[in-house]
């Protein structure tokens, strides 16, 4: 939208359109086996839909 009119795109996927959430929870899902491989020790990655959200362990 720009000066609230909508303005087709020609390339890339539309923000919240049908396929963004199945690309993001595609690249997501790699991202979980890389942070459970290399960097487990730092914390726990927790997933909110398709955002990722690290937490320290406690000492």
């Amino acid at each position: 939208m720009n000066n609230e009119q909508f303005e087709e795109t020609e390339i890339r996927s539309p923000q919240g359109g049908v396929i963004s959430p199945l690309l993001a929870n595609i690249y997501l899902n790699y991202l979980d086996t890389v942070w459970e491989k290399r960097f487990s020790h730092l914390g726990t990655l927790v997933r909110y839909a398709d955002d990722r959200a690290p937490r320290r362990q406690r000492a």
